[in-house]
Order: structure tokens, then C-alpha cells, then sequence
């Protein structure tokens, strides 16, 4: 339906009694996904280190699991849009999902994940900067295959590692946990850490902060804590309502530090391990 009002619009006949009744049909939301806890990830790693064949799935997940990057920005990278050194990497424009690029900041597990991928990928051949993280296996292709007797070519990247990651999900024992689900669970674990969410929204790549928000997955345990937390602000309004006495105020509470007479007249600065004075006449000794 969208497509053609947007037809109708570009033809010049979209007029203003149709678009009284027009009506954009319910999109129905993408399945809201689950966030692993920390013995799951490591399980994830340790299963995947008894076969080689997992070993691109583990990496992956590493890197994933550690920056909050999706499958396909992780796919598409190549060697120059890493940025190790720096604990960053260079999500291009042309692969984000909202067209935007960005460079997020690298966990550890990302980062030895994103180690795991260069050395394997300068094992298969990839060396020049414009090749790419996960070189393209020619043998999966029948029509490439007859063309050249290279198995790896760098210049492409590699489809998918869906297959192996069901296998390893199911080696783990869990069963519809996505790899798109490691994304979730950065964003979790950041939640719980107290990320501020424009924070979050920035190493995403959210434009939204709906969008953001529906990753939060607040554990049971988180819960509790802010259960009792707000509780404890509710204590008096709970006992006038239940007929207790209030409890006494707290005097131990941080008040406002007031400056002296002295230290208003006279700006104190700690510069190069000396204590400095300047008298304020009007306008700040930095400028």
C-alpha cells in the first residue's frame, strides 16, 4: 500500500480525498529477542573451541557479544575499518542498517574475537586493505569454483555462518538463541552497568530511542534492587498509610558545601602540584 501511494504520489495523482481515507496497514513488530547471562556466553566460547569448525561462529560472537555489532556489519568488514590499536572499529555507511556510520568502542571480547578473525583471515590470503575480515569460501559456489583453483577469495565476503551458529546453539543446549540475540545481550549488560542510553544509543547506531529501549532486558535480580531502593524512598508515605510511626530524619545527609568569605574573594587552583590565588575583580582568571 505504501508502494503505491508513493507511485500515485511521483505520477501527481495522489489527490486530498484519498489520502482523507488512507490507512497504513499495522506493521507488525520484529520478534523481540533474549539476552544471555555471563555462564551462557562462556559456554558459547568453551563449546566452541572443541570443534574448528566453529571457530568463525565463536569469533563472531565475541565480537558481537562485545560491541553490540550486528552480523552483517561484522561480515562486511575489512581490514582496513579495523581499528585494534584503539579499541575501536569502522562500521561503514554503506553497511549500517540506518545508512549512518559510526565507529563503536571495543569490549575485550571483542577485541580478542576481532584478533581470532585477523589472524585467520591472514592465514586465507587476505593481506591488502581492502580485503575483507571473512574471506569468501569459492568452493560453496558451483559457478566460481570452475573459474579459478583458489578456495578463498578476499575480495568478497563470506554469506553467512547461520548453519554453524544452529549447530553451536544447539551443542549449547540453546535452542532459538540468535546471533542477533548477542546484540541484545550487549545491551543489556550495559543497562545493568548504568550506560546512559544516548550513550548506548551512539555505539548501536539507534536513531531512536524507542528502538533502544525494547533491548533493555532487566534481569530479576536488577529488579529487586530497584524494588528496594525506590522502597526505601516510599518508607514514611508507607507507614502513614499502615499507621506507623514516621521514622526520624536522617542529619547525616550531604548538604551543600558552602564556600568561605575567603575563598569567594580569591579563586584557589591546583596547578602542577602548587596551590595559586588570584583575586576575582569581575571576570574568571582562565579568561
Amino acid at each position: 500500500m505504501q508502494l503505491l501511494r508513493g507511485v500515485m504520489s511521483y505520477a501527481g495523482c495522489w489527490k486530498g480525498d484519498l489520502s482523507v481515507y488512507y490507512k497504513p496497514l499495522r506493521q507488525t513488530k520484529s520478534q523481540k529477542g533474549q539476552a544471555a547471562n555471563d555462564n551462557q556466553l562462556a559456554r558459547i566460547i568453551e563449546t566452541a573451541k572443541n570443534n574448528e569448525t566453529w571457530e568463525v561462529a565463536m569469533y563472531c560472537a565475541a565480537a558481537a557479544a562485545g560491541s553490540g555489532c550486528r552480523g552483517g556489519e561484522i561480515r562486511t568488514l575489512r581490514l582496513r575499518d579495523l581499528r585494534l590499536t584503539d579499541s575501536r572499529v569502522k562500521i561503514r555507511a554503506e553497511v549500517a542498517k540506518n545508512r549512518i556510520g559510526r565507529e563503536p568502542i571495543l569490549l575485550s571480547l571483542a577485541e580478542w574475537g576481532l584478533r581470532g578473525l585477523l589472524t585467520r583471515a591472514h592465514r586465507l590470503g587476505a593481506t591488502e586493505p581492502d580485503h575483507y575480515l571473512l574471506p569468501f569460501n569459492v568452493r560453496k559456489s558451483r559457478h566460481l569454483a570452475k573459474q579459478t583453483d583458489k578456495k578463498w577469495d578476499p575480495t568478497q565476503p563470506m554469506v553467512s555462518w547461520v548453519k554453524s551458529w544452529r549447530k553451536l546453539m544447539t551443542a549449547c543446549k540453546m535452542p532459538g538463541f540468535r546471533f542477533h540475540d548477542l546484540r541484545h545481550t550487549f545491551r543489556t549488560q550495559g543497562a545493568h552497568a548504568g550506560v546512559q542510553l544516548e550513550v548506548m544509543m551512539a555505539q548501536l547506531g539507534h536513531m531512536d530511542r524507542e528502538t533502544s529501549i525494547e533491548y533493555v532486558h532487566i534481569q530479576q535480580q536488577a529488579l529487586q534492587k530497584a524494588k528496594a531502593r525506590t522502597e526505601k524512598q516510599q518508607t514514611n508515605v508507607l507507614n502513614a498509610a499502615t499507621g506507623r510511626p514516621a521514622e526520624p530524619p536522617n542529619d547525616r545527609r550531604e548538604r551543600p558545601r558552602l564556600l568561605k568569605s575567603g575563598a569567594r574573594a580569591h579563586g584557589i587552583f591546583r596547578r602542577r602540584g602548587r596551590i595559586s590565588t588570584t583575586r576575582r575583580t569581575g571576570s574568571a582568571p582562565w579568561g
